[in-house]
């Protein structure tokens, strides 16, 4: 008994062995036609001359329309937008499914419903990386296309282990921001692939403001983002910005 108890142990710990050792090629492949459906959270606290309470919600509808040996071309719409703001002095409540009744909301609407209206097409190779994005009638202050590595996790183009890192291309994000984000294979869960990122923000001196963590979970056959989450902290100019980002798929 205790002989074969000896080799039913072994046996496992060989078969950990062999799946700790198996590596993946990652090369992101959707189904094309098929619209991959998102709910999008940003919380966000500004502590400065006025503290700012915000939190952001938005849906995103991904709809791969090519794919090719190299790359990817995605139609990315953005139905539905809700944008609360605290600070001390006022309240401002927006929500692009419903009419604007006030100046403040109605001054948001006129900057914001672009983006509601219009169709972003993004071009991505098979690694992940967003090569492209094209926004026509989309200011940068409505949408901050450094948003797009939410869903987007680039990956290497050799094939990797759990346990393996490597970092993304650099990013500048809003307020000119360089982003350096490593990320980790940490291993396959029940949903998809899990991979950690820890990353710094940049000024543009290159002097270090800031730090994001997080992680990703992404489909074990698609490699195409299932759900996300990070929380990052930034301080210039005065003001320390803490936000928080979770991603998740809804259909």
């Amino acid at each position: 008994m205790i002989k074969y108890i000896a080799v039913f142990v072994l046996s496992i710990f060989l078969f950990s062995i062999s799946q700790a050792q198996e590596k993946v090629h990652f090369r992101v492949n959707p189904e094309k036609g098929k619209s991959l459906n998102y709910e999008m959270i940003i919380k966000s606290d500004i502590e400065g001359d006025e503290d700012v309470i915000m939190d952001i919600g938005l849906l995103m509808s991904l709809t791969p329309t090519s794919l090719s040996d190299s790359s990817i071309i995605i139609e990315a719409k953005y139905p539905k937008l809700t944008m609360d703001i605290h600070t001390a002095m006022m309240t401002i409540n927006y929500n692009s499914s419903i009419a604007s009744n006030d100046e403040m909301s109605q001054m948001l609407e006129v900057e914001l419903r672009p983006l509601i209206d219009n169709i972003e097409t993004i071009t991505m190779n098979r690694n992940g990386v967003i090569k492209d994005s094209q926004f026509p009638n989309v200011t940068e202050q409505a949408f901050d296309k450094s948003n797009l590595k939410t869903f987007a996790i680039s990956f290497p183009e050799e094939e990797i282990a759990i346990g393996d890192s490597w970092f993304s291309p650099s990013t500048k994000g809003q307020f000119g921001l360089l982003t350096k984000i490593n990320n980790t294979l940490i291993g396959l869960t029940d949903d998809g692939y899990r991979v950690d990122i820890s990353g710094i923000y940049l000024d543009d001196n290159g002097e270090e403001i800031g730090k994001i963590e997080g992680h990703y979970i992404v489909d074990r056959n698609t490699h195409f983002t299932k759900s996300s989450s990070s929380n990052g902290s930034i301080e210039f100019d005065g003001q320390k910005i803490t936000s928080s980002i979770t991603l998740r798929l809804i259909n």
